[in-house]
C-alpha cells in the first residue's frame, strides 16, 4: 500500500565527509542510503561527488539537492569562521575540560562550522522552498544509526510532525552538572540562559513553520555571534539551550532520556504519546529583559 505523505513538509539535511577521527565515512554512506528511503519531501545538501547516491534511490518529484562543497559552507559561515577557528585552537578553551583537546570540535576545523551552520542550512530552505511547504524540520544524515529504519520508513513517523507540533520543536536531555556543556563554560552558559541549565537541546532533529523558523533564525545568529566574541563556545546544542530557555513559550521541547536519543521521541510519534515539557507562567526573568534590552532595535521614520 502506498504511504500517504504530508506534502506541506520538507526534511533538510546535509552531508559531508570532514574525514573524522575514528568514524569511517563509509558508515555515515550507508546510514545516508536509508535515510533516503525516507517517505518525505527531501532538500539535501551535498558535495557533487556524492551527489550521484541521491539519485539512484530518489527522484525530483520529491527531492531537491543543492551541491555545496565544504568551500561552499565556509562562505556560508563566514562571519564566525576566524572566531571558531581561534577559539578551538585556544589553550585556555582545550584546558576547560579534559575530553577537549581529543574531541572533534577541537581537532577537525570543520566540526564546528558545520554543526554550527544546521540552522542556518534549515532557515536557507524555507527560502528556496522548492516544494512550496509550511513546515521545515532538520534531521541528521546519520540518524538511522540510531533511529530503526523501520520507525522512519515502514511506521512512517515522521508524518505526524505536523499534527503534534504547532510551534518550533526542540528535544532536550537532562542536563548533568559538569563545568561546561560541550565545551560551553558552564557559567556562561546558565548567566545567557537567565537561570540554571538543567537540560540540553540535541541538534539532530529541530524545525516548524517557515515563520518560526525565521525568527529562530535570527536569534540563533545573535547569540551565536554574542557568545563567539566572549570566545565562548560548545555546539548548535548550546546556543540552542539558551533559546529555549530565553523564550519557552515560542518552543515545544520534548523530554529525552539521559542518553540524549532521539529514538524516545521517535517511539512516543508511533504510539501517538507525545507529551512537551510545560512552560512556567512567569518564564521571563531578569535577565532575559536585561539581554532584550540589548538587543532592541529603534525604528525612525
Amino acid at each position: 500500500m502506498k504511504q500517504q505523505i504530508d506534502k506541506n513538509m520538507t526534511i533538510v539535511t546535509g552531508l559531508w565527509n570532514i574525514n573524522r577521527v575514528g568514524r569511517d565515512f563509509d558508515h555515515y554512506i550507508e546510514c545516508f542510503k536509508r535515510f533516503l528511503d525516507i517517505p518525505q519531501n527531501l532538500f539535501i545538501y551535498i558535495p557533487k561527488e556524492y551527489e550521484h547516491i541521491v539519485w539512484e534511490k530518489r527522484d525530483k518529484s520529491n527531492t531537491e539537492v543543492y551541491v555545496m562543497e565544504l568551500s561552499d559552507l565556509k562562505r556560508l559561515y563566514e562571519p564566525f569562521w576566524d572566531r571558531t577557528q581561534q577559539i578551538r585552537t585556544s589553550d585556555v578553551w582545550l584546558d576547560s575540560a579534559g575530553w577537549l583537546r581529543d574531541s572533534p570540535q577541537a581537532s577537525n576545523m570543520w566540526y564546528n562550522p558545520i554543526v554550527q551552520s544546521k540552522m542556518f542550512l534549515l532557515n536557507d530552505a524555507t527560502c528556496f522552498n522548492p516544494f512550496n511547504t509550511d513546515y521545515f524540520y532538520w534531521l541528521d544524515a546519520g540518524i538511522t544509526n540510531t533511529v530503526d529504519y523501520h520507525l522512519l520508513v515502514n511506521e512512517n513517523i515522521l508524518e505526524k510532525l505536523t499534527t503534534v507540533c504547532n510551534k518550533f520543536l526542540f528535544l532536550s536531555y537532562p542536563y548533568e552538572k559538569r563545568p561546561e556543556v560541550h565545551g560551553f563554560e558552564i557559567n556562561s552558559l546558565n548567566r545567557y540562559a537567565g537561570q540554571e541549565v538543567k537540560y540540553v537541546c540535541r541538534g539532530g532533529l529541530f524545525g516548524g513553520k517557515k515563520q518560526q523558523i525565521n525568527n529562530a533564525n535570527a536569534a540563533y545568529y545573535t547569540l551565536l555571534d554574542r557568545t563567539c566574541n566572549e570566545d565562548l563556545m560548545g555546539t548548535e546544542e548550546s546556543i540552542f539551550t539558551i533559546m529555549s530557555y530565553l523564550d519557552p513559550s515560542l518552543y515545544q521541547r520534548f523530554e529525552l532520556d539521559i542518553t540524549g536519543h532521539i529514538v524516545k521521541f521517535a517511539l512516543a510519534l508511533r504510539d501517538n504519546n507525545v507529551t512537551f515539557s510545560e512552560v512556567e507562567n512567569n518564564y521571563i526573568t531578569e535577565s532575559t529583559d536585561n539581554y532584550a534590552r540589548k538587543i532592541k532595535t529603534n525604528l525612525y521614520i
